[in-house]
This record gives C-alpha cells, structure tokens and sequence, in this order.
C-alpha cells in the first residue's frame, strides 16, 4: 500500500519540562506556549481519513513562532 511520511515540528509546549526553564512567551506571536493538547490535535488528523492525500509534508504547529 501507501506509505505517506509527514511531520510535526511543534514550537515550546507548556509542560513540566519547560515549567520555570526562562521561556519569554511575550517573544512569541500568540504571547503564549502551545498547550499538549494542540499539538495532539495535529497528530489525530495524521491519523484520520482525511489526511489521506497529506505527504511529505512538516506541520508547524508553533504558533507563528517560525514561519516557512
């Protein structure tokens, strides 16, 4: 069958990680981090149906942190 390779290139998520590790969210576009959840999201429709015609493609899901 098909093999379709895409990519999720996530931009600094809310966790206890980066929890009190200097991130300046005023730097970035949305003045916040992403949270798990919308970088999740990107992952469910990967797996969906309706991304069948989706390849080779990278998703930034950085909250216009760096644009392409």
């Amino acid at each position: 069958g098909n093999v379709l390779v895409n990519g999720i290139a996530p931009g600094p998520v809310e966790t206890a990680m980066t929890d009190g590790k200097g991130y300046d969210v005023s730097l970035y576009p949305l003045k916040r981090m992403a949270k798990a959840e919308e970088i999740a999201a990107t992952a469910v429709f990967l797996c969906c149906p309706g991304s069948g015609y989706a390849t080779g493609a990278i998703f930034d899901i950085n909250g216009g942190a760096h644009l392409r």
